[in-house]
């Protein structure tokens, strides 16, 4: 019965990030419109402000949410009693509430300082003012979803965020379009934000239930989730500290350059987020019910997926860069094309922590996260104090591939030594020769345009699977369980659509 259970629970698993994987497709390709949008309307000192106000949100955010999403999937991942996931749902919602209302105040208040001292206009003070909201609505959000993940809900998780993206996308193109300045951008934002928030709050209530909260395990929250607080504020370090000292040293003009090569570069892990989303449960389960073999399995095979997508990315996009920049920004962003590869690479890197990380998690070692992250943090804000002043925008990238590297290195090393899984040199091997040999194909194609860009990246995925097909990379198994997935898949979605009867 047990292995009849694992099956069934890798099955899932396997559908979950078929659907994933789709959707967050479909999201990212309908988000590419955002780039041309805002860059060609804002231009490089407006986006470089919009881009640092982000930047902002996305650090005060994991210190107001205290790492409360991130804990619901750990301690209720394996949980049975729907009284107690009820009860420590609704009670760290309402403690998240509360201390995001409280960070987004101090941001409202500081608003002047981070104008006058980051971007050296004080003129930008009401737009981080007005963004303020924005850390509470952000901060209270990661509780639906959580909870959404714990119960391994994923057609919801995703549909719901792309939902969420693709009107937030809409409204964005509409304002752009309007030529209705950034207060009206950052309005709108807030707006999709709040409703997509009340919506999925609604749906995450319905299914629970309402009790008044009793905040009785919340300090086993604080206890297991504080020490990753500072964690998210070390990673906002490496990968965003970088435009503040961009900013001070060159000004809002390179913030922008920067922040849209920055965001073409990160395309390279484009699914790590969403196969640690959907892994990350799976690992929790298999753990606390003492499957450790099946830990493994799960922790190598996401670690191996991750690879086998993010490395030919990295190298497609460094091959693309400038014709990207070209197409979906204006000549003057055209300058941060050197950026493009670092920040891919520097993100294979990174992807080599995101899964492993799940490691200290599980073992109750949230801590030791604080030494790696520390130690990487350190050295980048080091090297970018180093390098932006004598190289610029490449200065920064090329420090946040070296801190990078040196997190994912020291990350797969540490948590070996809890959990041996395998990561697969052999595959590896195979996927940075197909990968090469994809690059030269693009590399022949010299795209100029976004048709022939296109048909680049189609004809490069399609060297590329040929090429893992031919090396024995993908195995005659996968690929039947891969068509399995998908079939499953389309079949569940044509079954939720039965046909109209005439």
């Amino acid at each position: 019965m047990t292995s009849e259970k694992h099956a069934q629970d890798r099955a899932k698993y396997g559908r979950h990030i078929v659907f994933m994987f789709s959707t967050v497709l479909l999201t990212h390709l309908v988000s590419l419109i955002r780039l041309p949008a805002l860059t060609k309307s804002l231009g490089p000192s407006l986006f470089g402000t919009w881009s640092l106000i982000g930047t902002t949100v996305s650090l005060v955010v994991p210190f107001a949410a205290i790492a409360f999403g991130t804990s619901i999937v750990r301690f209720l991942a394996a949980e049975k009693d729907r009284a107690r996931i009820r009860d420590d749902f609704l009670s760290a919602s309402v403690i998240v509430f509360f201390s995001g209302a409280a960070f987004s105040l101090v941001m409202w208040l500081s608003s002047g300082f981070l104008a006058t001292t980051v971007l050296r206009e004080a003129s930008s003070a009401p737009y981080f003012r007005l963004a303020s909201v924005l850390i509470l609505l952000r901060s209270i959000t990661q509780l639906p979803l959580a909870y959404f993940r714990m119960q391994r809900r994923m057609v919801l998780f995703a549909t719901a965020t792309f939902l969420q993206n693709l009107i937030q996308v809409a409204l964005i193109t509409a304002v752009v379009l309007l030529h209705l300045g950034l207060p009206a951008l950052i309005w709108v934002t807030i707006l999709s934000e709040l409703a997509f928030y009340l919506a999925i709050m609604a749906i995450a209530m319905w299914n629970s239930g309402v009790r008044p909260p009793t905040f009785r395990r919340m300090g086993t929250y604080l206890r297991w989730g504080i020490p990753l607080t500072p964690n998210t504020a070390l990673l906002w370090i490496m990968n965003a500290s970088d435009r503040y000292l961009v900013g001070f040293f060159k000004g809002s003009a390179d913030v922008g350059v920067y922040a849209a090569a920055y965001s073409i570069g990160s395309y390279a892990i484009l699914f790590a987020s969403t196969l640690r989303t959907v892994t990350y449960p799976n690992i929790v389960k298999s753990f606390d019910e003492g499957f450790q073999d099946e830990t493994k399995r799960y922790l190598s095979d996401s670690f191996r997926l991750l690879m086998a997508i993010s490395i030919p990315s990295a190298i497609g996009l460094s091959m693309l860069a400038r014709p990207l920049l070209a197409v979906l920004t204006t000549a003057q962003f055209t300058g941060g094309a050197w950026v493009v590869p670092l920040v891919a690479f520097a993100n294979v890197a990174f992807a080599m922590y995101q899964i492993p990380i799940s490691v200290f998690h599980i073992v109750n070692q949230t801590h030791r996260t604080v030494r790696l992250l520390g130690l990487s943090a350190f050295l980048n804000v080091g090297l970018n104090l180093l390098l932006i002043p004598r190289m610029g925008i490449v200065g920064a990238a090329l420090a946040t591939l070296v801190a990078y590297g040196t997190l994912g290195v020291l990350t797969l090393i540490q948590t070996r030594r809890i959990l041996r899984f395998s990561l697969h040199p052999v595959f590896l091997l195979k996927v940075v020769l197909s990968s090469a040999v994809m690059a030269i194909g693009v590399w022949a194609i010299n795209p100029s345009s976004l048709v022939c860009i296109l048909v680049a990246v189609c004809a490069g995925g399609l060297i590329y699977v040929i090429l893992m097909l031919i090396t024995g990379a993908i195995s005659e198994s996968e690929r039947t369980i891969v068509i399995k997935q998908v079939r499953g898949f389309f079949r569940g979605v044509a079954g939720r659509f039965p046909p109209r009867r005439q």
